[in-house]
Order: C-alpha cells, then sequence, then structure tokens
C-alpha cells in the first residue's frame, strides 16, 4: 500500500500545479469487456475468459496542442472460469485408523470453479491528440498502471470431486462409496477468498473520438476502446496439491501448482463526459 499513496500523492501534486494553467479537465467513463484473471491450467482442465465493468474519473491537460498528461481512477471487475478434469495422486500417505499405507485418488469431473476479482487502477498517462473538423478530435494515450486489489473470492459451480483411497498391500480400491466418516465421497461445493498479492503494476492505453457539445464547448461526449495488462505475478505459493489429500481442504484454483502464473488483463469499450476547465486549449 506505500506505493499506491506514493502515486497518490504525486496526481495531487501535479491537479495542484497544472489547476493555475490555462485549461484541463476532468471526466466520467463507464464501460466494459473482457476482463479476465489469467493462468494456464494446461492438461488438467480448461480456462474461459470472462466478461466485466469498468468506472472511472479522471483528469487531463494539454500542454500543447497535441500533446498532454493525465491520471485517472478506475475500478474494474474481473472474471474467469475453469473447468477441471484429471486426477491427483498422493501416494505413501497412513490410514490414521487403521495405520495402514494408502494413496489418495481425487478425481476432478469437470468442477467448474468462478473466480472473481476488483481491482482498483491508477493510470499515470501520456497523450496525444488530433483535432478534425470542428467540434472533433481523437485523443490516444499509453500508461503505467499501479493496480490495488480490493476483492478476491473463488466459487464452485458444477462438476464434482470424488475422494477415494487406494490400499496397496491389500490391492483394495476404497472409491465411488458415500463414506464421509473415512473420508471416501463426493461434493462439489467449495468457496472462499482468494489469498493473492493485492498490489500489482501493468500498462494500459486508450483510444477515445472526442465530440465537444455547446458554445463554449466546455462539454465533451467520448467514445472509445481501453486496455490494461497487469503483469505482476499475484500468486504468492504455487507448492500446494488443489486439495490437501489429508484434511481434504480445497485451496481454489489460483493458491495451488496447478494454475502457474497469475496475471489480469482488461479491454474493452468506454463512452464518458469530459468537462473542460479554464480557459482556451494551449497552442501548437
Amino acid at each position: 500500500m506505500k506505493q499506491f499513496f506514493i502515486i497518490i500523492s504525486i496526481i495531487i501534486a501535479c491537479v495542484s500545479v497544472v489547476d493555475a494553467q490555462e485549461r484541463h479537465s476532468f471526466s466520467v467513463n463507464l464501460g466494459g469487456g473482457r476482463h479476465n484473471i489469467d493462468y494456464d491450467l494446461g492438461s488438467r482442465g480448461d480456462k474461459t475468459p470472462g466478461s466485466g465493468f469498468v468506472g472511472g474519473l479522471g483528469w487531463q491537460w494539454f500542454f500543447t496542442g497535441h500533446w498532454g498528461v493525465g491520471a485517472g481512477v478506475n475500478i474494474h471487475t474481473l472474471k474467469t472460469t475453469s473447468a477441471l478434469a484429471y486426477t491427483q495422486s498422493n501416494e505413501n500417505l497412513t490410514d490414521p485408523e487403521n495405520g495402514l499405507g494408502y494413496t489418495a485418488n481425487i478425481v476432478f469431473d469437470r468442477l467448474k470453479e468462478v473466480d472473481k476479482q476488483s481491482v482498483m487502477d491508477i493510470p499515470v498517462s501520456v497523450y496525444y491528440q488530433i483535432p478534425f473538423l470542428e467540434r472533433w478530435r481523437v485523443c490516444v494515450g499509453a500508461s503505467l498502471v499501479y493496480s490495488a486489489v480490493l476483492s478476491q473470492s473463488y466459487k464452485t459451480d458444477g462438476g464434482s470431486v470424488s475422494l477415494g483411497k487406494y490400499f496397496p498391500e491389500y490391492d483394495l480400491d476404497y472409491s465411488n462409496l458415500d463414506d464421509k466418516e473415512h473420508g471416501v465421497y463426493a461434493a462439489s461445493d467449495f468457496s472462499g477468498d482468494m489469498n493473492l498479492k493485492k498490489s500489482l503494476f501493468g500498462v494500459g492505453g486508450d483510444a477515445q473520438v472526442c465530440y465537444a457539445v455547446g458554445e463554449q464547448r466546455r462539454m465533451e461526449i467520448t467514445l472509445g476502446i481501453y486496455g490494461v495488462y497487469r503483469f505482476a505475478d499475484q500468486q504468492k505459493n504455487s507448492k500446494s496439491d488443489l486439495m490437501d489429500a489429508k484434511t481434504f481442504e480445497y485451496k481454489g484454483v489460483t493458491q495451488s501448482n496447478i494454475s502457474g502464473k497469475i496475471s489480469s488483463a482488461s479491454l474493452g469499450c468506454m463512452v464518458g463526459v469530459r468537462f473542460h476547465i479554464g480557459g482556451k486549449e494551449a497552442e501548437e
């Protein structure tokens, strides 16, 4: 969180300095698209990218007719669904009831897990604009982004996990039974909070078409596209099995050794309103 407060301080300082300049603007934006928590399951299942929404506030100052700088605060929701189909085998375990050695066979039968996050992005941006016609302009920006995770959770929604034991000494396969007392059963309902890193860094960009309205042209309607890639690996510990073979505690895909590096990306369309404050726009 230290980095978060540093970036906020920089934004406040920039706004304070620019406040005395001729012209700057503030905007409100809403949008949505493909907002994905990205990881690789390999041969253990399939992953489907999800959708999400974004809403935010922005500030811009153009110090020439073409070049400007800006900053903002945007809230993104992200979602990914995974469908698991593989068998996790843990050997050389000891049954506490009879002292016999066994192998735990945990079968994930199309178990569907839905992962969700909400993230606050703070972009610091450089912009280039091209005016055309009388009231139109195109504005393109590139950003460095700090992201703070606000919430993160998982919940299963379909499929099942079957827990079984194989005792090699007696060639006894104790599976496909409903004996929860002895740790042999099927389950499908799991949920919890994802224990992932909450401070991220990334890059972003956007492109907007802006149309000025009113006699003074101090308000613009904007329509554009945006993209953010948070490249920092969110995973804290990638060494544990998806399900603990002794306690049968379900960890969640993103907190297990099957997910690999975890990053996230947002790509979509947005609309907004921008309000200009101050005098005339800076000339070239």
